[in-house]
C-alpha cells in the first residue's frame, strides 16, 4: 500500500470553491468584463460552481449574448447557479436561463425579455423579426444546454407565442411571460414526468441558498466590483454622450480662433471616455498612447506650430483611431 503523502492531505483538506459573480444593475459593457473576470478565476482556482448574484432590470443585448456564449463554453464539471434577489427582468432573465439552476427570493420576478431600444419598442416589420428570431435561437439553445424549457424563454421574448403544457395556459397570445417566486417554482407536468417550471426552489437570503444546495461548505469567492469599476460602468452609460460632447468640443475649437473652453471641454471628455473604458477592462493601455499621442500633436499644431498642417490632422487621426480602437471589442 503506498504512502499517504503531505500533498494528498493538502488536496484532500481543501475545501471546494464557490465562485460568486454580482450581476446588479444595468447589464452594460463594464459587467460584461466582471463576469469574464469572475468566470476566469473560476477556472484558474478549479472551483466547482459559479454562483450569478441578480438583481437587474436589463440592459445591452449584445453584452447578454456575449455573457450566455461564455456560460455556454463553461466545461460540464462546473454547476453554474443564478439567485434572483429582486429582478431578474429582460435581459437579466436571458443571462439567468445560462445557468443550470434557478433559485428566487420571496417577492422576485423573472421575464419581460422583449428587445427594446432606448426610444421604446423596437421597429416593427423583418428587422424586429431579424433580431428577435436570432435572439431567440441562441436563448433557446442556451436554455436546452442549462436543461430549462426552451418555450418558458421564448414566451418572456414574444408576445405572439402563446405558452401552455399539457393544455394548462402559462401565458396567453399577447402578453409577455413574467413569474413570480411561486409561479416559477410551480410544478408542472410535461409529458410523463413533473417538475419545476423554472425555478427549483425560493431561498429568503443568498446563505440560505447556499445551505439549500449544499455549498455552505465551500469557500466562496465573491467578485468584488470596486468603487472605480462602479464609475467606470457608470461612464460606459454617458459613452455616447462623452464621446459627441467631445467631438463636439474639438470641432468647435478649430472653427473659432485661439484655444479655450470648447477645446478644453472636448479633451476633458474623451479623457473620462478612455479613463473609464480603462478601468472596466475595455480598453488597454495601447488605446491610451495613441490617444494622449493625439492630443500631444494637436497641442503641438494649435499652441506652437503655426496655422493647420501634418500635425493637426495626425492628432485628429489618432484621436479618432483611438475612440475606434476603445469601441471595438477585443
Amino acid at each position: 500500500m503506498p504512502a499517504w503523502s503531505p500533498a494528498q492531505e493538502a488536496e484532500v483538506d481543501q475545501p471546494e470553491i464557490t465562485v460568486v459573480i454580482p450581476i446588479e444593475g444595468m447589464i452594460e459593457r463594464g459587467l460584461l468584463y466582471v463576469v469574464r473576470r469572475g468566470v476566469d478565476e473560476a477556472l484558474a482556482e478549479g472551483a466547482g460552481a459559479i454562483i450569478f448574484d441578480m438583481d437587474t432590470p436589463g440592459g445591452r443585448v449584445d453584452v447578454t449574448e456575449e455573457i450566455i456564449r461564455t456560460m455556454i463554453d463553461l466545461p460540464d464539471t462546473i454547476e453554474t447557479y443564478t439567485y434572483i434577489d429582486k429582478d431578474a427582468l429582460s435581459a437579466g432573465a436571458l443571462i439567468a436561463v445560462s445557468t443550470k439552476h434557478i433559485y428566487m427570493s420571496p417577492g422576485s420576478r423573472i421575464g419581460a425579455s422583449a428587445i427594446v431600444t432606448q426610444q421604446g419598442d423596437i421597429e416593427e416589420g423583418d428587422l424586429k423579426e431579424k433580431h428577435v428570431s436570432a435572439l431567440t435561437a441562441l436563448v433557446r439553445s442556451a436554455a436546452e444546454h442549462s436543461g430549462h424549457d426552451p418555450d418558458v424563454i421564448e414566451a418572456m421574448i414574444r408576445k405572439d407565442m402563446k405558452y401552455e403544457i399539457d393544455g394548462d395556459v402559462i401565458c396567453e397570445e399577447g402578453r409577455l411571460l413574467t413569474l413570480t417566486n411561486k409561479e416559477a417554482a410551480r410544478l408542472v407536468k410535461r409529458g410523463e414526468t413533473e417538475g419545476p417550471l423554472l425555478s427549483e426552489g425560493t431561498a429568503a437570503s443568498f446563505d440560505e441558498l447556499m445551505v439549500l444546495i449544499g455549498r455552505d461548505s465551500t469557500m466562496i469567492q465573491r467578485i468584488e466590483i470596486t468603487g472605480a469599476e462602479r464609475i467606470a460602468r457608470f461612464i460606459e452609460l454617458l459613452a455616447p454622450f462623452l464621446l459627441a460632447g467631445g467631438l463636439l468640443g474639438i470641432y468647435i475649437e478649430f472653427k473659432t480662433p485661439g484655444f479655450g473652453v470648447p477645446g478644453i471641454t472636448g479633451i476633458v471628455l474623451l479623457a473620462i471616455f478612455f479613463w473609464g473604458h480603462n478601468v472596466a477592462g475595455l480598453t488597454g493601455s495601447v488605446e491610451m498612447v495613441i490617444f494622449m499621442l493625439g492630443v500631444v500633436l494637436l497641442a503641438l499644431e494649435i499652441f506652437v506650430i503655426p496655422g493647420f498642417g501634418v500635425a493637426g490632422i495626425t492628432g485628429i487621426s489618432l484621436i479618432l483611431l483611438s475612440i475606434f480602437m476603445a469601441m471595438v471589442e477585443h
